[in-house]
């Protein structure tokens, strides 16, 4: 039987333009405060990039970052550093046009498959 009936474990796509953004997301908490990092994440993500137009995957973490320290000082009245749930992400923004792909991970890293070859490129030691 499942814990929770909710969780925090997502994941997000979203296309503009010439554009495919592709994160998988792990928040750190479990039922339901996980299922509010990942209500609060998919927001500021959606923010960042359609609002924002920002496009850069290691920008757009730290924006990620940002808006979650920012939501939890709010909530908390400044006990956010007292906050412990995240996120651990991988990023992944895709460029039809031009054909390339870039990365950014907050504790989680890329594994990409080459000729039957596994190459790990990894994310920064911190989690969102």
């Amino acid at each position: 039987m499942p814990k929770d009936i909710v969780s925090g474990d997502f994941y997000w796509i979203n296309e503009t333009k010439n554009r495919i953004f592709v994160a998988a997301i792990d928040c750190t908490g479990h039922g339901v405060p996980g299922a509010f990092m990942s209500i609060i994440g998919v927001e500021l993500l959606r923010n960042i990039i359609n609002v924002m137009g920002i496009n850069d995957p290691a920008e757009i973490l730290n924006l990620l970052d940002q808006g979650i320290r920012e939501t939890f000082s709010k909530s908390v009245n400044d006990m956010a550093p007292n906050v412990k749930d995240g996120m651990d992400v991988s990023f992944c923004v895709i460029d039809k046009e031009n054909r390339t792909l870039q990365f950014a991970g907050a504790f989680s890293n890329l594994y990409l498959i080459r000729e039957n070859n596994l190459k790990e490129i990894k994310g920064q030691r911190y989690t969102v």
